[in-house]
């Protein structure tokens, strides 16, 4: 297959392109840490370079929360977003993966907002829903995701082009996410990881999932899959974070609490299993 992959120097978008790379398939990069016309905000470029395409693999953008304010993650996410979606009609390609992230959630960077239900699946709201916003606040960072996730809903429900996003948990490995010494066997220590329900995805396993996205026969008219490790690390207790904390109830002391099991089924994933 003929993919584009915007963002393919970035830590996920490079997997990506490597995998497609050794599994024979054609990729054409676009990063602007290439070349500096390579930017998702540039509709005729972009436009230009998904001709003859037949998946574009979306994954270029401002990649988190404190790298920007809600113009300019509105400018690259949003409206870059658009651009490709645009890009992908005015070509016929035929699907357009998206890296979105379980920010999309709305769990603040205090780890403030209280789910309705876990583990939390793709059906669950996010924090902007009437009634619900109460319960968290999106930071610019996440509802950029909301309002990308919105286009790619319009492009894919109208079937003009199949959409897919993926929401991913912090890409990173374990003894990334928790280096550094700290105490997390505590679900009061509240910062980022918490915020993201001390989630996280091995950014090798995030990248086969979105590979397996491009090339799955769907057809997906909008389609979302979380993306996240199976397990979390080894001193959380999900268990007791979940019940002291959130006051739910869930099974098992290490699985996750944002499911991945749509992404397994439909896809055939496997995600990252490993408990340390």
């Amino acid at each position: 297959m003929r993919v584009l992959v915007t963002g393919h120097k970035g830590r996920i978008g490079s997997r990506v392109a490597a995998q497609l790379l050794d599994a024979g398939h054609l990729v054409t990069g676009y990063d602007v840490r290439e070349n500096a016309h390579d930017n998702v905000i540039f509709h005729d470029h972009i436009t230009t370079a998904a001709a003859g395409q037949d998946v574009i693999i979306h994954a270029a953008g401002i990649p988190h929360p404190n790298k920007g304010d809600m113009v300019q993650y509105v400018n690259v996410n949003v409206l870059g977003t658009l651009n490709v979606l645009n890009a992908a009609r005015i070509n016929k390609v035929k699907r357009v993966v998206f890296t979105s992230s379980t920010g999309w959630y709305g769990c603040d960077m205090e780890g403030q907002l209280a789910p309705a239900y876990l583990p939390l699946d793709e059906r669950h709201p996010t924090a902007m829903t009437e009634g619900y916003s109460d319960g968290g606040a999106l930071d610019a960072y996440n509802q950029s995701k909301v309002m990308a996730e919105a286009l790619l809903a319009w492009y894919g429900t109208k079937r003009i082009v199949e959409t897919v996003a993926l929401r991913i948990g912090p890409a990173k490995t374990k003894a990334e996410q928790y280096g550094g010494g700290a105490a997390w066997d505590g679900y009061k220590v509240k910062d980022w990881r918490r915020g993201a329900l001390f989630c996280n995805c091995h950014p090798d396993y995030a990248a086969a999932a979105i590979v397996l996205a491009a090339l799955d026969d769907g057809p997906f008219w909008y389609e979302v899959f979380n993306v996240i490790d199976l397990y979390t690390h080894e001193k959380i207790d999900v268990q007791d974070f979940a019940k002291e904390a959130l006051g739910h109830r869930v099974t098992s002391k290490r699985r996750s609490l944002i499911s991945p099991e749509k992404a397994q089924t439909v896809l055939g994933w496997e995600p990252c299993e490993d408990r340390a």
